[in-house]
C-alpha cells in the first residue's frame, strides 16, 4: 500500500502541464497515429487500383526478338563411331510484335473501373472516420471534465432540444 502511494505521488509530481491549441493537438494526432498512417496507405493503394483498372482500356503491345547460331554439324553412328562433320554455321533470328485491344468485354472494363472508384471512395471515408475518431479521443483525454461543466453542457443541450420541439409544435 505504501509503495503504491509513493509511486502515485512520484508519477503525479513527474507530470508537467503543456498547453497547446486544439489545432496543435489535432496535428499531433495526425502525425503520430499508426491507424491514420495505415488508412492513408489504404487510400494510396486504392488510388493505384483505380489507375490499374483504367489501363484495361489501353491496347497491349508485346514485342520479342531472338538471335541464334547453329554451329558445326557432327553426325555419328549409335555407338559413337564413324563420326563425320562439316562446317555449316547457320544464323537465325526472329522478331515478333503483337498488339491486342479489347473491342467488347460486355461492360466488364467499365464495371471494374467503377468498382475500383467505389473502393477508393470507401477508403477515403474510412480514413476520414478514423481521423475524426482519433481527434475526438485525443480531445476527450486532454480537455478537463469537471462535473459541473458536463452538467451545464447537458442542461444547455436539453434546453436547446426543448426549444426546437416547441418550435416544431407551433
Amino acid at each position: 500500500m505504501f509503495l503504491m502511494v509513493v509511486t502515485t505521488a512520484t508519477v503525479v509530481k513527474a507530470q508537467s502541464e503543456h498547453k497547446m491549441t486544439v489545432d496543435e493537438l489535432f496535428q499531433l494526432v495526425e502525425n503520430n497515429s499508426k491507424t491514420l498512417q495505415q488508412e492513408k496507405l489504404s487510400v494510396d493503394f486504392s488510388k493505384k487500383g483505380v489507375e490499374a483498372a483504367r489501363t484495361a482500356r489501353l491496347p497491349e503491345l508485346t514485342a520479342s526478338a531472338s538471335v541464334s547460331l547453329n554451329g558445326d554439324v557432327v553426325m555419328m553412328d549409335r555407338d559413337f563411331t564413324n563420326a563425320q562433320g562439316f562446317a555449316s554455321p547457320r544464323w537465325g533470328n526472329s522478331l515478333a510484335v503483337e498488339a491486342q485491344q479489347v473491342v467488347y468485354a460486355g461492360g466488364a472494363v467499365d464495371a471494374g473501373i467503377a468498382m475500383a472508384r467505389l473502393q477508393h471512395e470507401q477508403a477515403q471515408v474510412s480514413e476520414q472516420q478514423q481521423r475524426e475518431q482519433q481527434r475526438f479521443l485525443a480531445l476527450g483525454l486532454c480537455l478537463p471534465t469537471a462535473p459541473d461543466a458536463v452538467a451545464r453542457a447537458a442542461r444547455a443541450l436539453h434546453a436547446e432540444a426543448h426549444t426546437l420541439l416547441e418550435q416544431d409544435r407551433a
